[in-house]
């Protein structure tokens, strides 16, 4: 938080105490970074200075839905991946090969801002002020989960992925350049209620979800497996069964407590992501054309009736993607009678705005269940 200068005792004479204010929230915004309060490092990848070099960058201009030219700016990450699983290479022979096997994954990168708040500079007075002070101290808390709030809408999008089907769908090739490796694979599935049998079912199918080379993905100590619910309900019944509840029980009651979910306690870390709830009903199907407008709705899916099962590696293989190109950057005018504030609406005005992404980057890592009960 910025710090909170005294409130002055005489009606604010010339913006004084505004310019210290508003210096005090500029300088903590520009150094504000993700918190606990984010959640989008724990499960997205977000690519490190060597990463950005290697992306292929596009960038021009194009119309916007108003008939005028606007500027734009993709992303084209290569994320290795392995090609082909290992076969017998017999003497006298000479060794196979093949050219090296990438996902691209491509994202446009765009400005994000909410609208200015404006005050009018000749009615600043004391009240004016603290709704000001105020009015910075929430955008200060709320600016960071930007990030979060665009990851979660990419989610509910369901966008068409590097393979060429919806990100959550029932029929992902194995190898999109390969058809012939492995064998197709859903991550999109239906479970009846949360209970243990489901969740060993959906534990499972993760787990042996195929690379590229139609193996199984590593699920070794290098990966964890977090289960995203959208409120708390889902999250506590999760939790239950995952992270075990705390009870006192009998010596005689002790299998009926603990052993039907022993086997599934530690599987999976629960996360409660209530940002996911910003969309509903969710999307099943892409439009056709277009990577961010969905056109099609499974019956009854909602962001009330779903959770999510992601495979964490902690290289780069993590199932979403999110590029802060620039974090949040606070602006104000109007403190000086020349600012345009001043002269259109003689008002004092402020906010923030950022530029970056995210996309859905790799469907192997990531499972959509819906509750149908």
């Amino acid at each position: 938080m910025p710090p909170t200068p005294a409130g002055p005792s005489v009606v604010i004479s010339g913006g004084q105490d505004l310019k210290s204010l508003f210096t005090a929230y500029s300088s903590a915004l520009a150094n504000a970074r993700s918190d606990n309060s984010t959640m989008y490092q724990r499960f997205a990848l977000v690519p490190d200075a060597g990463a950005m070099m290697a992306a292929n960058v596009t960038q021009g201009t194009r119309p916007g839905p108003d008939g005028r030219m606007q500027g734009y700016q993709f992303l084209r990450f290569p994320i290795p991946m392995t090609g082909k699983a290992p076969e017998k290479w017999n003497w006298g022979v000479a060794r196979k090969a093949g050219p090296a096997q990438y996902a691209y994954i491509e994202m446009e990168l765009t400005r994000w801002a909410p609208p200015d708040e404006e005050q009018y500079y000749d009615l600043l007075d004391n009240a004016a002020f603290g709704m000001i002070r105020n009015n910075l101290e929430l955008m200060l808390d709320r600016a960071p989960k930007v990030w979060d709030y665009i990851l979660a809408d990419a989610i509910n999008t369901n966008a068409i992925g590097y393979d060429g089907v919806a990100f959550f769908s029932t029929a992902h090739p194995a190898n999109s350049t390969d058809l012939s490796i492995g064998q197709p694979y859903s991550n999109d599935i239906q479970i009846p209620a949360i209970n243990v049998a489901s969740l060993r079912e959906a534990i499972s199918r993760l787990t042996l979800v195929p690379g590229m080379d139609g193996q199984p993905l590593d699920t070794g100590a290098n990966t964890k497996v977090l289960a995203i619910a959208p409120n708390v309900d889902i999250g506590m019944q999760l939790m239950d069964i995952f992270q075990g509840s705390i009870q006192v029980v009998t010596p005689s009651a002790v299998s009926a407590a603990t052993g039907p979910n022993e086997g599934l306690r530690g599987q999976a870390e629960v996360v409660i992501w209530k940002d996911l709830r910003r969309g509903n009903p969710l999307a099943d199907t892409p439009g056709v054309g277009t990577a961010n407008r969905p056109v099609g709705v499974k019956s009854g899916l909602t962001v009330d009736n779903v959770f999510y099962l992601v495979s964490v590696p902690t290289g780069l293989q993590r199932p979403f993607l999110l590029v802060p190109k620039r974090m949040p950057t606070p602006h104000y005018e109007g403190l000086n009678a020349n600012d345009r504030s001043r002269i259109d609406m003689g008002g004092v005005r402020y906010g923030w705005d950022a530029f970056g992404g995210a996309c859905l980057a790799l469907p192997q890592r990531a499972m959509r269940v819906q509750i149908t009960g």
